[in-house]
Parts: C-alpha cells; sequence; structure tokens
C-alpha cells in the first residue's frame, strides 16, 4: 500500500511538471501572437491614416454615411 501511494504522488508530481511547461509554452505562445496581432493592427492603423490623408472628403463622407447609418440603428 506504501508503494503504491509512493508511486502515485510520483505521478502526480510528474503530471504537475508537465502541466507547468505547458502552461509556460501556452504563456509565451499567447505573448507571441499578441505582438503579432498588434503588430497587424499597427500596419492597419497606418493604412487607413493614410488613406484618410490621400482623400480626406471620402473619409468624410464614410464616415458621415456611417454615423446616419448607426443612427437609424440605434434610434429604433
Amino acid at each position: 500500500m506504501s508503494e503504491e501511494l509512493t508511486a502515485l504522488k510520483a505521478e502526480v508530481r510528474a503530471l504537475g511538471d508537465r502541466l507547468k511547461s505547458t502552461e509556460v509554452a501556452a504563456v509565451e505562445r499567447a505573448k507571441s501572437l499578441a505582438g503579432d496581432l498588434g503588430a497587424e493592427l499597427k500596419r492597419y492603423e497606418e493604412d487607413i491614416a493614410a488613406e484618410a490623408r490621400a482623400n480626406p472628403w471620402r473619409s468624410l463622407g464614410i464616415a458621415a454615411l456611417a454615423g446616419f447609418v448607426l443612427g437609424l440603428i440605434l434610434r429604433r
């Protein structure tokens, strides 16, 4: 009985160690993905700003139309 408990404790410790290493890998992967996503969003932001500077009237018209449609939707 004592040997079985010792073996069970060893298995539980091994499982805990594997979970910790998996957790560390998952956190690192999430940080990497967050960094990639942040860079992608920054690139989109820069593209939108450049387009708005190149065509200010079109950008203003799109914003006005979006505001009008949103106003119609929220009014109901």
